[in-house]
């Protein structure tokens, strides 16, 4: 069926008196013709005239178009107006881009988001791909209690020894996955206040178990040693310092510090071993490396602490007691 700017073009030229001099001297059955044609359309023009039924909303059949005389001059047309279809009552518009998806629901109280987390880990453990939109709405909820078991971050860092893994981080997710990179386990141990951090990595080959089992064409450690303290920017945050960086081949496990084998203080790293941590003190930025921390639970062993140059929640278990070498 024609639409209405189709159906308006539809114009019925019908008669034209042009050269009627006079009504008054013309016999009274063509005047009586004239004037009955000005306002009903006669059966061939009407043939002519396009007529749309169009459904109603709800499915009821109905709505047809209406004609009108125009007159132009001494012609008189006959237009064609498509009627106007209402939106059903229920009806939704939707993107171009398809359905909106929905997000989850942030849960109501924290120990409906502890709940939330506890079930995720015990089934899918430490793994930051595994990590569902109710586990990061989780953990939006943990972060909004800021609950930190009534002590300062002094406090928290003295009884935070022990080896942390990180079940959600955002940011890694989002930048990794694009590039079939995965990095599993993300593995922080504190001890003392020194910190060393573990990232297994797997190349993009084989990325089906990427991550997840290691399996792979390619892969390794990524490994740094440091510090942790209170950050001097703000007295609810940590500020995180490293001082080495190495690398491993792929395995179950990282190796130790490559100094932590040389028999005196004055022996040189391998060429390799100085090139990597050469690289890995030129590009670490100390000013993103402070880190306020949102939550923590000591007795269930779960923290949150944030990104802030990507305003991302990163939330860890703790795993095993620190028995590792820094």
């Amino acid at each position: 069926y024609p639409t209405r700017g189709q159906a308006s073009n539809y114009v019925c030229r019908k008669h034209s008196f042009r050269k009627l001099a006079s009504l008054k001297s013309a016999p009274l059955q063509l005047r009586r013709r004239f004037h009955f044609s000005r306002s009903h359309p006669s059966a061939a023009m009407a043939s002519l005239t396009p007529v749309a039924v169009l459904p109603r909303a709800g499915g009821r059949v109905g709505l047809r178009g209406r004609c009108a005389s125009v007159r132009s001059g001494s012609d008189t047309h006959t237009r064609f107006y498509a009627p106007k279809l209402a939106r059903p009552p229920n009806a939704v518009r939707t993107r171009a881009s398809g359905p909106a998806t929905t997000a989850p629901r942030l849960p109501e109280t924290i120990a409906e988001a502890l709940a939330t987390v506890e079930a995720h880990l015990f089934k899918c453990g430490c793994d930051l791909y595994k990590a569902t939109p109710e586990v990061t709405a989780a953990v939006r909820t943990m972060v909004a209690s800021k609950r930190v078991d009534g002590m300062t971050t002094n406090e928290v860092l003295d009884c935070a020894d022990g080896v942390w893994e990180v079940f959600d981080m955002p940011h890694v997710r989002k930048i990794s996955t694009p590039l079939q990179v995965g990095f599993v386990p993300v593995r922080y141990t504190i001890a003392g206040r020194k910190l060393r951090s573990d990232v297994r990595f797997t190349v993009p080959a084989g990325y089906a178990n990427a991550g997840r089992s290691g399996k792979g064409l390619g892969g390794g450690w990524l490994s740094a040693a440091g510090g942790v303290k209170m950050s001097t920017k703000r007295n609810d945050a940590v500020q995180l310092s490293f001082t080495s960086f190495w690398v491993a081949k792929d395995g179950d496990k990282p190796r130790d510090p490559p100094r932590s084998k040389l028999s005196s203080p004055e022996l040189r790293l391998s060429p390799a071993d100085e090139f990597v941590d050469t690289i890995g003190k030129s590009v670490f930025l100390p000013e993103l490396a402070n880190f306020p921390l949102h939550f923590f639970d000591n007795e269930k062993g779960l923290c949150v602490f944030e990104f802030q140059a990507l305003e991302s929640f990163v939330a860890c278990k703790r795993v095993a007691d620190a028995g590792t070498k820094f």
